[in-house]
This record gives C-alpha cells, sequence and structure tokens, in this order.
C-alpha cells in the first residue's frame, strides 16, 4: 500500500536528502568542477556515495555486487548485468577505496565520449558522466521513496548513521578542536569538552 510519507518519515526523509545529496554529493561535484585537479578525489568520494545509497536501498540486504547490482537494475540499467554491477563493485569501488587504484577500470574526467568504453578488457569511467547518472539515480530513488511505502520502510532504518551538521556554539569547540559533523544528526545538547 503506497501512501504519502508520515511527518516522522518526512524528516529521514529531508534528512536523507540533506545528507547525501545536499552536502556529500554536492561536494563530490565541487570536487569533481574543481580548478584544483580533485578528480581523483571525487572519485574515491563518489565510489563510497554509490555504495551508501545502494545499501540504504536495499535496506542493508546483500553486499557489494548484490546491493550495486540490485541499485542498478532499477536506477542506473546500464550497469544492471551482474558482471557489470561487479566491476563497478569490485574494479571500482573496493580497488579505489581500499587500495588507492583500480582493477580493470580506468578513470577519466572531461571525456565523456570515452565513458564505458572498453578497449583491451578495460571499462573506461567518467566522472562527469557517472555523476549525471547518479545524480538521475538519486532524484528517481528519492521520488520512489516519498511514494513507496514498502521502500521507505526498508530504506529508511539505515540513514541512521548519516553525517549531518552539528550547530556548537563558538565557545563550546576551540576552532583547532572544531567538530562539522556527527552520525546521530543536529546536537539539542551541548555537551561539555575538555581538552587533555
Amino acid at each position: 500500500m503506497d501512501r504519502p510519507p508520515t511527518q516522522s518519515e518526512r524528516s529521514e526523509l529531508e534528512r536523507l536528502r540533506g545528507s547525501l545529496y545536499d552536502w556529500a554529493f554536492a561536494d563530490i561535484r565541487r570536487a569533481a568542477e574543481s580548478e584544483l585537479d580533485l578528480a581523483r578525489l571525487a572519485f574515491v568520494g563518489l565510489a563510497s556515495w554509490i555504495d551508501t545509497l545502494s545499501l540504504i536501498f536495499t535496506g542493508g540486504k546483500g553486499q557489494g555486487p548484490e546491493a550495486w547490482g540490485r541499485f542498478f537494475s532499477r536506477y542506473v540499467p546500464r550497469y544492471r548485468d551482474p558482471p557489470d554491477a561487479k566491476l563497478l563493485s569490485h574494479g571500482f569501488r573496493n580497488a579505489l577505496l581500499h587500495e588507492y587504484g583500480t582493477r580493470q577500470v580506468a578513470l577519466t574526467h572531461g571525456r565523456p565520449e570515452r565513458h564505458w568504453a572498453l578497449d583491451g578488457g578495460i571499462r573506461t569511467l567518467d566522472l562527469g558522466t557517472l555523476l549525471d547518472e547518479f545524480d538521475a539515480a538519486f532524484e528517481s530513488f528519492y521520488a520512489d521513496l516519498e511514494r513507496d511505502t514498502d521502500l521507505r520502510a526498508r530504506a529508511l532504518p539505515r540513514i541512521s548513521g548519516l553525517l549531518s551538521p552539528v550547530n556548537l556554539s563558538p565557545s563550546a569547540v576551540a576552532p583547532a578542536h572544531a567538530v562539522s559533523a556527527s552520525p546521530t544528526g543536529p546536537a539539542d545538547v551541548m555537551t561539555e569538552i575538555r581538552r587533555s
């Protein structure tokens, strides 16, 4: 049965959008568009972001290629075939996040015509193309969350650890020890921070 989100669910949906899209995805885009040549950092952030999004979509059921494949099947069909999901999960995500390298994947930026091309057994991923595809995928996923009760029931429990901005009074933390995020969301209670 589909129904509009409850007020509590709406709050969680807004937290999801604020954390994963307005904050994390926007930072990844800024890194990709930076004049400082931060494309490699943007790829690392995107790999982590896709992993988080696919695990939220599956409700934590399945890992890596299985979760990625399920998310891709629904929102990014170009990568829905199991070998493609596995390549992206292992050759892109795992290798990039654990080894700062890739396996059977070449990374490029500003070469959309090369995206998903196969050359000598190596798939090329263009950062801008990936960003556009996953931007559209997030918007479709979010629209589904707003109307699909079962999807909300599966996905929303997985967002409790997402980072959210924390508002601390300037006197609570010295600038060298400032805290900018928390997995529990905005702080309503000020805690005393002691220097050791």
